[in-house]
């Protein structure tokens, strides 16, 4: 597990160091010029997508046959993917912390206030990029890395269409009204707990994915 997490992360670094040093300077000049801080929670689907990169590293090179020779098992092997994704997009809700916090503070707007709203930020867009490759993994194990881009940006056009009408329903019954009223009333001990609660499902969500990965790719024929 650790070899095949070493040899990821190297190919992460080899691959991509330049242009994550690049990105990170854009987003933090853009962020703060045009007063966009928002923009810095895109470095968390950025990290992800490095670790789901690999799959396509693995692809191109057919380590995949390799692999199979190694005393590495299926669940090993995609397990491995997983936590370098959560590593990876975990670090990148840390840069993005630590980036909202330096550009607030430049600005001049560095408060307790602002601080938990950037964190209520990051935790928020971590359990959206969450959902993301927990979509993404299982679709590039079972089409290839290339084809599945196109299938997981039509699920996710799916779901927040799906997302959309449901709202555009809610505000037209009584119900929409009661959950508004609801979240309106809300302290700021629930809203924290409603957004931890969120990034739990989110978490859980990926966690099942890893078991229908592991499914996916032990019946793969290389």
């Amino acid at each position: 597990m650790k070899g095949l997490l070493y040899k990821d992360f190297i190919s992460i670094v080899s691959s991509y160091k330049k242009n994550a040093s690049l990105v990170l300077v854009i987003y933090t000049v853009c962020a703060v010029a045009g007063d966009i801080p928002a923009l810095l929670y895109a470095i968390i689907f950025l990290m992800g997508m490095y670790a789901v990169s690999t799959l396509s590293f693995d692809e191109y090179s057919h380590w995949d046959m390799y692999g199979h020779t190694l005393p590495v098992t299926p669940r090993q092997a995609v397990a491995a993917k997983y936590l370098l994704g959560l590593g990876f997009m975990g670090t990148g809700t840390l840069l993005a912390m630590l980036l909202l916090t330096v550009t607030s503070a430049f600005r001049g707007q560095l408060a307790s206030s602002v601080t938990a709203e950037h964190l209520a930020g990051s935790l928020s867009a971590l359990a959206t990029v969450l959902l993301y490759y927990a979509i993404a993994f299982p679709l590039s194990f079972k089409m290839g890395a290339t084809k599945a881009r196109t299938a997981v940006l039509g699920v996710m056009c799916a779901l927040a269409m799906v997302c959309f009408l449901a709202w555009r329903f809610a505000q037209n019954t009584q119900t929409g009204a009661v959950v508004g009223q609801l979240f309106a009333g809300m302290s700021d001990r629930q809203g924290v707990l409603l957004l931890f609660g969120v990034f739990a499902v989110s978490l859980m969500i990926y966690i099942v994915s890893w078991q229908i990965s592991v499914g996916i790719y032990d019946r793969k024929e290389f």
